[in-house]
């Protein structure tokens, strides 16, 4: 990948000034002090991922950095199954869901080494 296109998918990409700290930081604070709220933990759960999922689909779309075409997704999967929790529907298994999404997340960048931090276009 050349420089210039490189330094060009950077300057789009959303983990660059205040929008990292609203679109993953906050979140990411909010999951694990939640974890002492066992009553509203999906409910937090379920806003934490659906706004993650939003900025990383997003970034995939500005910037097409190579992991958020896998955590996108799985933040949208991971709130939708906390709302199924919040609602009763489902049981929320915490220790399994956190753990299979650090898992997936720690995957998805290591993925980036191979791969490339940034999706070129197809011609």
């Amino acid at each position: 990948m050349t420089t210039a296109y490189a330094e060009k998918k950077e300057a789009r990409d959303l983990t660059r000034g205040v929008s990292v700290w609203l679109l993953w930081c906050l979140p990411i604070t909010l999951l694990v002090v939640s974890g002492a709220w066992h009553r509203g933990m999906a409910w937090v759960w379920m806003v934490a991922f659906a706004v993650m999922s939003a900025g990383c689909l997003a970034n995939a779309a500005r910037c097409r950095r190579t992991h958020c075409y896998v955590t996108g997704p799985l933040f949208l999967l991971a709130a939708i199954w906390s709302l199924l929790a919040a609602l009763g529907l489902v049981p929320l298994h915490a220790n399994f869901l956190s753990l299979a999404v650090i898992g997936i997340v720690l995957l998805a960048f290591v993925a980036e080494i191979p791969l490339g931090r940034y999706r070129q276009a197809r011609p």
